[in-house]
C-alpha cells in the first residue's frame, strides 16, 4: 500500500524449511492510510542470516510508515528450531500514527539469535512529520532453548505518545543471555521502554512488563568481549513522564556474572518493579546489579525476592539496590534461607551491597530481610517412645538357658523396671526405698510351665551338711551377685 487507502493482505508462509539470506526480505508494508497485513510463517526450520551490499538485513518486517495511519500487522512464526545471525531482524513497526503490531514465536526446540533482534515498537516520528502515536506491541515468545548473543535483543517501546508493549518469554529448558555488542546493539538484552524524545510532545506513557519464566536463566557477558559497556541486560525503563515497567522471572536458577543485570528503572514518577521467585539459587558474581533504581525527582521501586539461597561471589561490587537520587528510596523485600557474601549497608565499589537509600537521607527506604522460616531440625527423625526391642536385646540373651517347651519367660515386676515411655518422668515405683524393701512371697512369685514357684533367695547349711535354698535371703540388703555374664547366672 503506498500513499493510498486501504490494508495490506496477510502474507502466509509455509513449508519444510525456509531460508532468508543476504538482506532478502519478507515484507508487508503500508505507506498510506491503512493497515500492513500479518506475516505468517509455519515450518520445520527458519533462518534468517545476513545483509545485502546496502546493509539491509535479512527479515520479516510488518510497517507503517512516517505520515502513514494504521496499525501493524505482526507476526506469528511456528517451527521446531528458528536461527537469527548476522543482523537478522523480525520488526512490527508504525512511524506514522497506529499501534504497533505483536509479534509471536511458537519454536518447539531451540530458538537462538546471534547479533540479531527482534523489536515491536513505536518510533520517534521525524521533526518534520506528524506521528509516532500509539503503543508498542508484544513480544511472545515459547520455546525449548533461548540464545540471545553478540548484541542480539528482544526490544518492546514507544518513542512518543502511548505505552510500551509487553514482553512474555516461556523457556522450558535453558535461557541464555549473552553479552559483547555489536555495530547495530552495544548489548545483548531485553529492553522494554516509554522512550523521551527531542520531538514534542515529550513521551506520554509507561513502559511495559516483562514476563520471563525458564528453568535456569544465565546473563553473562562473554569471556572475548572487548567492547566497551557491553554488559546484558533485562532492562524496564521510562524516561518520559509515565511510569517504569516490571519485571517477573520464575524458575530453579538465575545466574548473573560479568556484569550481568536486571534492571526497573525510572526518571519521573514511581519506580519499576521487579519480582524474582526462585526454587533454588540466585547467585551474583563480576560486578553484577539487580536495581530498581529512580533518577531526578522520581521514587525507587519495589524488588521482591524469594529464593533458596542467595550466593555473592568476594570478587566485590555485586548489589541489589532500590536507591533514589531525589525521590524516596524504594523497599527491598527477601525471603531466603540464607544470603551468602552480601548485606544491608551503604554502596560501595569493592562490597557487595543491598542498598535502598536516597540522597536525601530523611526519604530513605526499607528492606525487610526474612529467613525466619528456617527449621533447625527440619529433616531429622522423631525417636520411637519404646527404644527397647525386648524380643530381640532380652530373649536372645538369655537364649542359651531357655528349654524349649518350658514356656520360659522374662517378668519386670514391683519396683523399678522399665518405663513405659522414655519421654515419662519416673513414677514412685521406679525409685528405690531402702527404708522398705521387704516384698511378700505371693509378689515374688513367677508363673512356670509347673506351677507357680518362688526363686530362691537365701542359702542356709544345716548341722549334718545339707544345703538348703530358701524363699528369703540372708538380709534384705544383699543383693544379686554382680557380673554375671548373662541369665544363665540366675
Amino acid at each position: 500500500n503506498i500513499f493510498g487507502e486501504g490494508d495490506s493482505n496477510l502474507l502466509l508462509i509455509s513449508g519444510d524449511s525456509l531460508s532468508v539470506n543476504d538482506g532478502s526480505q519478507i515484507q508487508s508494508r503500508v505507506l498510506g492510510t491503512g493497515n500492513s497485513g500479518k506475516i505468517d510463517i509455519d515450518a520445520n526450520l527458519v533462518e534468517f542470516s545476513g545483509r545485502n551490499a546496502a546493509d539491509f538485513p535479512s527479515g520479516a518486517f510488518s510497517l507503517v510508515d512516517p505520515n502513514g495511519e494504521g496499525n501493524a500487522g505482526g507476526m506469528d512464526i511456528a517451527a521446531n528450531n528458528l536461527v537469527m545471525s548476522d543482523r537478522a531482524q523480525f520488526l512490527s513497526n508504525t512511524r506514522g500514527q497506529g499501534d504497533a503490531g505483536n509479534i509471536n514465536l511458537q519454536i518447539e526446540n531451540n530458538t537462538s539469535l546471534i547479533s540479531s533482534s527482534i523489536l515491536s515498537e513505536v518510533s520517534a516520528p521525524t521533526e518534520t512529520s506528524e506521528g509516532g502515536f500509539g503503543d508498542g506491541g508484544d513480544i511472545n515468545i515459547t520455546t525449548g532453548s533461548l540464545l540471545l548473543k553478540d548484541g542480539s535483543s528482544l526490544l518492546a517501546d514507544t518513542e512518543n505518545v502511548g505505552n510500551a508493549g509487553d514482553i512474555n518469554i516461556n523457556v522450558s529448558k535453558q535461557f541464555i543471555l549473552e553479552g559483547e555488542g555489536n555495530a547495530l546493539f552495544a548489548n545483548s538484552g531485553i529492553f522494554d521502554s516509554q522512550i523521551s524524545t527531542t520531538v514534542e510532545p515529550q513521551a506520554v506513557g509507561d513502559a511495559g512488563i516483562i514476563n520471563i519464566s525458564a528453568s535456569s536463566l544465565l546473563i553473562r557477558e562473554n569471556s572475548s568481549a572487548n567492547i566497551t559497556g557491553s554488559t546484558p541486560f533485562i532492562s524496564t525503563t521510562s524516561s518520559g513522564t509515565g511510569q517504569a515497567g516490571i519485571i517477573n522471572i520464575t524458575g530453579t536458577e538465575i545466574d548473573l556474572s560479568d556484569g550481568g543485570r536486571i534492571i526497573a528503572e525510572t526518571f519521573s514518577g514511581e519506580g519499576g518493579n521487579i519480582f524474582l521467585n526462585i526454587d533454588d539459587n540466585l547467585t551474583l558474581q563480576g560486578g553484577s546489579l539487580i536495581s530498581a533504581r529512580a533518577f531526578n525527582a522520581a521514587n525507587g521501586g519495589n524488588l521482591t525476592i524469594d529464593t533458596e539461597f542467595i550466593i555473592a561471589f568476594p570478587d566485590g561490587n555485586n548489589d541489589i539496590i532500590a536507591n533514589a537520587q531525589q525521590g524516596q528510596g524504594g523497599f527491598i523485600s527477601i525471603n531466603s534461607e540464607s544470603i551468602l557474601g552480601i548485606t544491608k549497608r551503604p554502596l560501595g565499589d569493592s562490597t557487595n551491597d543491598i542498598n535502598a537509600s536516597s540522597e536525601d537521607s530523611a526519604l530513605d527506604g526499607d528492606i525487610a530481610i526474612d529467613t525466619s522460616d528456617i527449621n533447625p531440625i527440619q529433616g531429622t527423625t522423631e525417636l520411637p517412645t519404646n527404644p527397647i526391642d525386648v524380643e530381640r536385646n532380652v530373649v536372645q540373651a538369655c537364649g542359651n538357658s531357655q528349654n524349649s517347651g518350658k514356656g520360659n519367660s522374662f517378668i519386670v515386676k514391683g519396683r523399678g523396671g522399665i518405663q513405659a515411655s522414655p519421654s515419662e518422668p519416673l513414677s514412685s515405683d521406679s525409685i528405690a526405698n531402702s527404708q522398705n524393701r521387704s516384698v511378700s512371697e505371693s509378689d515374688r512369685s513367677i508363673t512356670t510351665a509347673q506351677g507357680k514357684i518362688i526363686p530362691a533367695r537365701g542359702v542356709v547349711k544345716t548341722e549334718d551338711g545339707r544345703i538348703i535354698l530358701t524363699a528369703t535371703s540372708m538380709s534384705d540388703y544383699l543383693r544379686s551377685p554382680a557380673g554375671l555374664s548373662n541369665c544363665n547366672g540366675i
